[in-house]
Order: C-alpha cells, then structure tokens, then sequence
C-alpha cells in the first residue's frame, strides 16, 4: 500500500515493485537435454553391442555377455557330416558345440602360425 505524507497529501511510489518475470533461458535448456539425449542414447547402443563398447569398459563387467551359439555336429549312417542348430535323434552319437561371437573359428592360415 502506497505511504501518504499527511501534510501535503502527495502519494510515494509504492515500497512493493512490481515482480518481474525470469527470463527463460531456452538454449541452456536444449543443450542440457540433448547431452542426456546423446548419452542415454550411447548407453542404449552400447548395452545392446556389448562388443563394440571400449576394452574397459568391457572388462568392468557390467555389460552383458553375448549368448554363444550352439550347433550340434554329427555324422549319419552313410559317414556323412551334419552340423545343425537342434541335436539329432535318438541313437545318434553327437558333439555339441559352441561358439563365442568374439572368438575365432576358423584355422590360423599356415603363414601366421609361430614356428616351432
């Protein structure tokens, strides 16, 4: 409420101002949005490629292990080799196999491998 000198009857500025609105800071807001973003999108590729995560971050062991693949090697009646996804059967002697995504199947070529 605005003060009143009494002798005069002139009438002060009020004591309150009036308040003022913050300005929005819309840039500050958009970057710190897409740095979350960026890194919930980093952890989400990352969880879902547990391989292609950086050599320390794969050692700290928080990252999922890929699943390895079972195959199923065995040989028919006629001598013939099978390597299939399911076993065979009843009967039939098999192996069952598995393989690591990360591991290497094939035989070392002749060229690389150490000389005795």
């Amino acid at each position: 409420m605005p003060r009143r000198d009494d002798d005069t009857g002139f009438r002060f500025a009020p004591d309150e101002t009036t308040p003022v609105r913050p300005v929005r800071r819309w840039g500050l807001w958009a970057l710190g949005t897409s740095i979350v973003a960026a890194l919930v999108a980093v952890g989400a590729y990352v969880y879902r490629n547990p391989l292609s995560a950086p050599e320390w971050l794969q050692k700290a062991e928080v990252l999922p292990k890929p699943a390895p693949t079972v195959v199923f090697k065995w040989r028919d009646k006629a001598g013939a080799w099978h390597v299939t996804d399911v076993p065979p059967g009843e009967g039939i002697a098999y192996e069952r196999l598995e393989y690591h995504r990360d591991t290497n199947v094939l035989p070392l070529p002749p060229q690389l491998r150490p000389k005795d």
